[in-house]
C-alpha cells in the first residue's frame, strides 16, 4: 500500500531564462514538465530542484508533525478501515503543507509588487498585514532596489532570486525571502538556504553579501535577518556543486 504518492516538484528553465515548469501536452492540456521533456528541450534544472537531492531534516520534521497532529485531531469514522483513515490523515496533512506553500507564494507575490512597482494595489487583503511589516523593514533597511525576481543562469542550472538591493548596514545584498511557522519568536535558519544563495550568487557573478529574511507565517511581525558569512557561502557553493553532480548522475542528464 502506498499512502503518500510522490509529487513532481521539479522546476525547469530554458537557456533564455524563461521558466518552463509546465508545458502543453499532446492532448493540449498543461502538465508538469518531466525529465523526458527536459532532455528534448535541453532545459536547465532549478537551484531548488538540484538541492532536492539533499536531506532536509527540518522540513521533514515539520511534515511529520503535521501528520501526527492530523492523526490526533481527525475523528475516526464508524467502521472505517485503517487504510481509509490513514489516507484521510495524509490528505489533511497535505492540505496544511499546501496552505503553507500558498501563503509563501502570496507574500512573495506581494513583496515583488512592492519591490518592482512600488504599490500594493492588487495585494491580497489576507497578506496585507504581513506586507506592512515587510515595508517597515524595507524602509529602514533598504536604500535602493537594484534587481527583483530575476532569473540567473550558470553552467548546468538556473534559478530565480528574490531581491538584489543596497542594504543600509551590509551594502549590496542578494536577499532571499523565507516564510516560516516561527515558534517562540525564534526562527530557524537552515544551511540549505545558504547553499541556495551561494548558487544564485555564483550564477549572478557578483561578490555581494547574501541574506535570508524570515517572515513569520503565524502572525504579522518584523522580518528577521540572517547574514551568511563568506566562509558559509564558499562552503555552500561547494556543497551545491556536489549536489548538482549527484543530481546529474542520478538522472543521467547533463544539459549541454
Amino acid at each position: 500500500m502506498i499512502i503518500v504518492k510522490p509529487k513532481s516538484s521539479a522546476h525547469w528553465y530554458t537557456r533564455d531564462g524563461i521558466s518552463a515548469h509546465t508545458i502543453t501536452g499532446a492532448n493540449g492540456a498543461e502538465r508538469s514538465t518531466t525529465l523526458r521533456d527536459a532532455r528534448k528541450l535541453n532545459l536547465l534544472p532549478s537551484v531548488t530542484s538540484v538541492l532536492g537531492v539533499l536531506a532536509k531534516p527540518g522540513l521533514e520534521a515539520w511534515k511529520q508533525e503535521q501528520a501526527i497532529l492530523a492523526a490526533l485531531t481527525l475523528p475516526r469514522n464508524h467502521g472505517e478501515s485503517d487504510d481509509t483513515f490513514a489516507g484521510r490523515v495524509v490528505t489533511d496533512m497535505q492540505s496544511q503543507v499546501e496552505k503553507a506553500a500558498g501563503f509563501g507564494t502570496a507574500i512573495h507575490a506581494a513583496i515583488e509588487q512592492v519591490n518592482t512597482a512600488g504599490n500594493t494595489d492588487s495585494v491580497l487583503p489576507e497578506v496585507k498585514p504581513w506586507l506592512d511589516c515587510y515595508n517597515q523593514w524595507r524602509e529602514g533597511s533598504i536604500l535602493r532596489v537594484l534587481r527583483s525576481e530575476e532569473t540567473v543562469i550558470q553552467a548546468g542550472y538556473a534559478g530565480r532570486f528574490d531581491l538584489l538591493a543596497d542594504h543600509a548596514e551590509h551594502g549590496i545584498c542578494l536577499i532571499d525571502f523565507k516564510t516560516q511557522n516561527v515558534k517562540k519568536d525564534k526562527p530557524n535558519f537552515y544551511e540549505a538556504w545558504g547553499y541556495q544563495l551561494a548558487a544564485y550568487r555564483h550564477a549572478l557573478g557578483m561578490n555581494c553579501h547574501c541574506l535570508s529574511l524570515v517572515i513569520d507565517s503565524n502572525k504579522p511581525a518584523a522580518p528577521v535577518e540572517k547574514l551568511w558569512s563568506d566562509d558559509e557561502l564558499d562552503n555552500g557553493l561547494e556543497i551545491f556543486k556536489a549536489a548538482l553532480e549527484i543530481w546529474q548522475r542520478q538522472r543521467g542528464y547533463i544539459p549541454v
